[in-house]
């Protein structure tokens, strides 16, 4: 969460897939308030109520590791009202541990499913959760993954990127 708009799909992405999932394993990777000093500070007002308290709230636990691990738990809990496993990454950026570390976590969950999805990723309208639940319990028992295709929204899920290399849509593997 490094500028306003940041926040902002985080808080969409994690509204949308609550309907989804039984819990999070989230991994914080920066304290939020950076945002307040972004390029967009100004859109902070325009954030819901609940984003714009967290980002003070995580402006006056600056430094302190331990506070901000709370208030961005009860950030977290307060959107989704579902269990949440929170770690915050105290190391270098590495997107791939960082993953690998929030996949981890979730296994203490003990998940019968693993979704993956990145801050700024938000599932579309048109996959439900009865789509998704219909899914995941297959009849076959040998279905155990799926690979998910996705369109890059720009702006809204109403206007889809059409330019190269995202107008390529899904892609069926040969094998």
């Amino acid at each position: 969460v490094k500028c306003v708009n940041d926040l902002a799909q985080l808080y969409s992405s994690i509204s949308r897939s609550k309907d989804f999932v039984d819990g999070y394993s989230v991994v914080l990777t920066n304290n939020p308030a950076d945002s307040l000093d972004s390029f967009d500070n100004a859109l902070v007002n325009q954030l819901p109520p609940v984003c714009s308290k967290y980002l003070f709230e995580c402006r006056e636990s600056c430094p302190d590791v331990e506070t901000l691990r709370e208030a961005t738990k009860k950030f977290l809990v307060d959107v989704v009202e579902k269990e949440v496993i929170l770690e915050v990454w105290e190391g270098d950026f590495n997107e791939r541990d960082e993953r690998n570390k929030a996949i981890q976590n979730a296994d203490a969950l003990e998940p019968d499913w693993l979704i993956s999805i990145d801050a700024d990723e938000v599932i579309e309208d048109r996959f439900t959760p009865e789509l998704f639940r219909r899914l995941v319990h297959n009849p076959n028992p040998n279905i155990r993954c799926y690979n998910v295709g996705w369109l890059n929204h720009w702006q809204t899920p109403d206007l889809i990127r059409v330019d190269s290399p995202y107008s390529n849509g899904l892609c069926r593997m040969q094998g």
